[in-house]
């Protein structure tokens, strides 16, 4: 959570996954610290917590 309880999603890790897949040639590594993992483990912990909804980010991940 960020300083006003909110919900912190990792947003660089977010901006680099998109930039990745927007690539031509695009490739999204699946390492066990890499954007991807860290991005759904995130989304994956806020839907379990109910919080997802007020994550603008995590809404991005989940829907783009």
């Amino acid at each position: 959570y960020d300083e006003n309880g909110e919900p912190k999603f990792p947003l660089d890790d977010l901006l680099k996954l998109e930039e990745q897949v927007s690539r031509v040639r695009w490739i999204v590594p699946v390492l066990p610290d890499g954007e991807l993992i860290k991005c759904l483990r995130t989304a994956v912990c806020f839907a379990r917590e109910k919080v997802d909804t007020k994550s603008e980010s995590c809404q991005r991940f989940i829907r783009d």
